[in-house]
């Protein structure tokens, strides 16, 4: 199973990285929480097609912890709603690769997490390692853009949308969302048994995960808040492209870092495989474009892997 949990954690990352440039248009358009809204909703729509398919519900019955089923929820509202509305609101503002790098911030943060709440203390690798995810997100987003070409349509992903500033901190607080889910779901894996079986099974733990996040969700346009409603009314492609992204980038990457992590593989090489996405999206972008990023870029997203390496081998979630 080890070839097989590598091979889900690189798949995630490929997910991670190609769902973005799917959603990236209608964050523009539509707006970035009515986005998030709706490709959770449609995730957690099939999910209850194919969990039936995959196990009959019955079958969970008298298997399923209660804190650890706590703690699935619990990630998917911090992670999903929290995480992602922060996440789409920062890549309206800094596109695709830019808000990718500042998502690998989540490394550091998860680390900073074990140093306050489990009391951990830091290595010398874990330092560095923050330093290096740090310096790469800093060189990606501070010196890889090309202001010279901002009105060109074809590098439409690097025009930043208002202050730079607040699009940093919008980024860094889904990072900082999304690690501490990250960390929920770990511990929740930890102590899980479902499915008949005795390890915890990454389906199941990932509709949790997101059917909690959609109850939430679901009732938001009623609310008194213009920012929780579109900007225009839903079109076909709006509809088509929520869905694309709900089945890669929740139903199938959740899934498949969950499957990973559930694996007899130490979870700091399963964090590292999945979080090589920011190398992805520079090429992504670079294919899409038709133009190089600058080495910057190139060598940003290296560091930041670098260090999630270096934060994973410290201290493993």
């Amino acid at each position: 199973m080890t070839i097989l949990a590598l091979l889900a954690a690189l798949a995630t990352a490929v997910c991670w990285a190609v769902a973005p440039f799917i959603g990236f248009p209608m964050t523009k358009s539509h707006g970035s929480f009515a986005f998030a809204r709706v490709r959770t909703l449609f995730a957690a729509g099939m999910l209850l097609i194919l969990l039936p398919l995959y196990a009959p519900i019955g079958e969970w019955g008298g298997a399923m912890p209660v804190a650890p089923l706590l703690l699935f929820a619990a990630s998917g509202i911090v992670g999903i709603i929290a995480g992602d509305a922060l996440y789409f609101a920062g890549m309206r503002r800094l596109g695709p690769r830019r808000n990718g790098m500042l998502f690998a911030a989540h490394a550091p943060f998860a680390f900073l997490y074990a140093a306050v709440f489990i009391g951990e203390i830091p290595s010398l690798l874990g330092v560095l390692g923050c330093a290096a995810t740090i310096g790469g997100i800093v060189l990606a987003i501070r010196y890889a853009g090309d202001e010279k070409s901002f009105r060109d349509e074809t590098n439409r992903f690097e025009v930043t949308e208002g202050s730079l500033p607040a699009a940093v901190a919008i980024g860094l607080g889904a990072a900082a969302f999304q690690a501490l889910a990250l960390v929920m779901v770990r511990h929740g894996m930890a102590n899980f048994a479902g499915g008949g079986g005795d390890e915890p099974d990454p389906i199941f733990a990932a509709a949790i995960r997101i059917f909690a996040a959609a109850l939430i969700v679901a009732p938001a346009t009623a609310m008194p808040f213009a920012a929780l409603r579109p900007r225009r009314r839903p079109n076909l492609e709006f509809t088509v492209r929520a869905a694309a992204t709900g089945f890669i980038a929740m139903v199938l990457g959740i899934s498949l870092l969950t499957f990973a992590l559930a694996q007899d593989v130490q979870a700091g090489i399963i964090s590292s495989l999945s979080a090589t996405s920011p190398v992805m999206v520079v090429f992504i972008q670079w294919a899409l474009t038709k133009k190089r990023p600058r080495a910057a870029a190139f060598a940003g997203a290296a560091a930041a892997v670098a260090g999630i390496a270096m934060l994973s081998a410290a201290a493993p979630l």
